[in-house]
């Protein structure tokens, strides 16, 4: 069978897995595309380091080797794929955002000091230090308590809160044995770009400190910049529990106040006009501070979020994935329409706040009756009967995600209450986890 026979576009996707295809297929002009993985989801997303010089030539070998046109190559996913794309992109003279633009972003150091040119307002105190100096806390001069992470990093890995030095002394270690698994290849992906004086000292085994920000309600824009154009898609509310340490939903449209989505779509204007992103997605995350309206920027991303893309689809009838593909192919996208099945939509993480051993894990019967009480639902099962929660990969340093369900409803209270109700349908047992360990010794 000859794919490239057909007058389909070929589009790549780095890192292509089952659920995005399915979203990709739904998208409008689908029957007009092939889509491609480029590279393996794996080799992209789960791999224990990345070899990533490796990983571009195997991907530029992969597209030499296609017989047919190469029409696009698109991303969804964070570091690696985010920094590969516009390096295959100028390869092969597709189009692209330049990797410098998309670095002013992604290295979390350039990024605030981009942002603080343009909104200084709404970002916090940061600084830069090297956590393999002799004594980096004497770098920071912020007043205690404050944020660590790496300057490349994502989810929540190696972020530290830090409320004094000896808290800082204790987790120094931690940073220096697990940052080079990032920071060592983002600084191959450093290496392909033009940095700025003041960026070239501060690479992937570098830290930020940054002032903790007020505030427990956060929000995120996303959208896209056509022709220097900012679009916004929508604003999503990344709800977390009462401690504020966990995420527990992504809720869509926002139910912010008027006044407080216009001021994060006002800020997100100026910055996205200015910092010199075209031709990308994006996706902002906030924070806002309630007793004093004030309005923070946690990070931006040069990408669609994939986490979103089941709410967009339930709440406008197709996913955010429309927009990269008309992106990289050069068109302006008609993005949202109105069309979807529901009036909002969740994604929720449904979180258990101690390590157990899963003894029952939601029956495939479970899920069938989820589906089919509430059509549309999604259904993904993280914690399966036999697994140790403190095993689980990839998880944030306060709480196991056992399960996401995806959710669409009327309005915000029957979401609320259809989760409620999946809850009590799909059924986890959980016991003591020192049970595993002494049927191990047995």
């Amino acid at each position: 069978m000859h794919m490239h026979l057909n007058n389909n576009k070929n589009i790549f996707v780095i890192g292509l897995d089952p659920y995005n295809l399915r979203k990709l297929k739904g998208i409008s002009g689908s029957e007009h595309y092939n889509f491609h993985a480029l590279l393996a989801y794996e080799d992209v997303v789960k791999p224990l380091d990345y070899p990533y010089e490796l990983m571009l030539k195997n991907a530029e070998n992969q597209l030499r080797q296609f017989p047919g046109t190469i029409d696009a190559i698109i991303s969804y996913w964070d570091f690696p794929a985010d920094t590969m794309m516009p390096i295959l992109c100028r390869k092969f003279s597709l189009p692209s955002p330049p990797l410098e633009t998309i670095l002013k972003c992604a290295h979390k150091y350039w990024a605030r000091l981009e942002q603080q040119k343009i909104i200084p307002e709404h970002i916090p105190a940061f600084r830069a230090f090297d956590p393999f100096d002799d004594d980096p806390l004497a770098e920071i001069d912020l007043p205690f308590p404050f944020w660590v992470k790496p300057v490349k990093s994502f989810g929540s890995f190696l972020g530290f809160f830090i409320d004094s030095e000896q808290t800082f002394h204790r987790h120094l270690p931690t940073i220096r044995s697990n940052i080079p698994r990032i920071g060592k290849a983002f600084n191959e992906a450093l290496k392909h770009a033009e940095l700025p004086p003041e960026v070239q000292g501060i690479d992937g085994n570098h830290c930020i400190a940054e002032e903790i920000i007020q505030g427990y309600r956060q929000n995120g824009p996303e959208g896209y910049v056509y022709n220097g154009e900012v679009h916004i898609n929508g604003i999503t509310d990344s709800v977390k529990d009462k401690a504020g340490r966990s995420f527990t939903s992504y809720e869509y449209p926002s139910v912010w106040p008027q006044h407080m989505q216009d001021k994060s779509i006002e800020v997100t204007r100026r910055l996205l006009s200015r910092l010199g992103l075209d031709n990308s997605a994006f996706n902002l995350e906030f924070i806002w501070d309630e007793s004093t309206d004030d309005l923070k920027l946690i990070e931006i991303n040069p990408r669609i979020s994939q986490s979103l893309s089941d709410m967009f689809e339930k709440v406008h009838g197709t996913s955010n994935h429309e927009v990269i593909v008309d992106l990289a192919l050069e068109k302006k996208p008609d993005y949202p329409r109105d069309t979807g099945r529901f009036n909002c939509a969740a994604k929720f993480m449904w979180r258990y706040y101690e390590d157990a051993l899963v003894t029952r894990s939601p029956s495939l019967e479970e899920i069938a009756r989820v589906q089919q009480e509430f059509p549309g639902t999604e259904v993904y099962i993280e914690a399966r009967e036999g697994n140790l929660l403190s095993e689980l990969r990839d998880q944030d340093s306060y709480s196991y995600e056992i399960a996401i369900i995806l959710l669409g409803a009327d309005n915000h209270q029957q979401l609320l209450q259809r989760f409620a109700r999946c809850k009590e349908i799909l059924t986890f047992e959980f016991a003591d986890p020192r049970i595993r360990q002494t049927a191990k010794q047995a």
